[in-house]
Order: C-alpha cells, then sequence, then structure tokens
C-alpha cells in the first residue's frame, strides 16, 4: 500500500529496491541468532533477536545507502517486519499448545 501511494512506475522493482536492505538484515539477524545458540530460531522467543537485527540492519543499510529512515516508516516496518517474522511463530505455538491440551 505505502508503495503505491508513491506511484511508482515498476511496483516489482520498488519491492525489490525496498526489500534488499531488510534481506540483508534477516540474513544478519539468523546469522546472529544461530552463533549464539546453535538451534534455528523457530520459537517467538527466539526469533525475537532475528526481528530487531533485521529491522535495525535494515535500517542501517537504508542510511548507507541514502534512503529515507523517516521514524515513520521505521515504525511501520517494524511492524509489517514482526507480523511477518513473529506472527506465524505465534500462531503455530498457539496451534502446537491447542493440539497438546486436547
Amino acid at each position: 500500500m505505502g508503495r503505491a501511494s508513491h506511484g511508482e512506475e515498476n511496483p516489482v522493482l520498488g519491492v525489490l529496491i525496498t526489500a534488499w536492505p531488510f534481506l540483508v538484515g534477516l540474513t544478519v539477524g539468523w546469522l546472529f541468532t544461530f552463533g549464539r545458540t546453535h538451534a534455528a530460531p523457530l520459537g517467538v522467543r527466539a526469533a525475537v533477536p532475528v526481528w530487531l537485527v533485521t529491522l535495525l540492519g535494515g535500517m542501517a543499510v537504508r542510511a548507507l545507502t541514502g534512503r529515507g529512515v523517516a521514524w515513520s516508516f521505521v515504525l511501520v516496518a517494524g511492524a509489517v517486519l514482526a507480523l511477518l517474522l513473529l506472527g506465524w511463530r505465534w500462531l503455530e505455538a498457539r496451534r502446537t499448545a491447542e493440539t497438546a491440551a486436547d
């Protein structure tokens, strides 16, 4: 939605330009977390550092490459990344807990 409001000509290229700094941050976050725990961060608690490093790393890359890091963008990116990186883990944890309770 945010990309559409800027009236870009090529939406696919626009998404890739916006996403690549966060993909770099995600890679660093996974490596950091896996390096500390020697386990994949599959649970919500284990994935919180991945989310934080993805957000901060993505914003750092954006800043270093001259892209915007306005507070509104940081807040929206943080919320979207939390939904995408933590949301499915939370849903799976709830589903697993409900199945175990039955």
